[in-house]
């Protein structure tokens, strides 16, 4: 049995938030490393303070148990963090090892950076 997620998306210089509909885990990992944050950051650092909605963001909502994560990247183009949120869930345990998944990528994304 395949764990039923929704997905969305913040882009910075778009107001209405994205929705990206049902994902599978795998799918998610997946769409996570594809994201471009570096072209992200680098419209925001060039826009319009105006013209700016968001920070880019990643969020995931396990369609069932509520529990919810959300991964931001903030900081230069060059050089940023990923400030991400946990929503405080009663069950943990299936949605940890995605969140544990995906922080193992930021933490290798990081890594290859330097």
């Amino acid at each position: 049995m395949t764990i039923k997620f929704k997905a969305s998306f913040c882009d910075p210089l778009h107001p209405e938030i994205i929705e990206l509909g049902d994902m599978s885990q795998d799918t998610i990992i997946d769409y996570f490393e594809k994201i471009n944050w570096n072209d992200y950051l680098q419209k925001m650092a060039t826009g319009k303070p105006d013209e700016i909605y968001y920070s880019p963001s990643f969020e995931v909502e396990h369609k069932k148990s509520k529990n919810g994560l959300v991964i931001s990247a903030d900081g230069d183009p060059n050089k940023y963090v990923f400030p991400s949120s946990l929503k405080r869930p009663k069950n943990v345990k299936s949605f940890l090892d995605l969140w544990i998944q995906l922080m193992k990528i930021i933490l290798q994304t990081y890594r290859n950076r330097q």
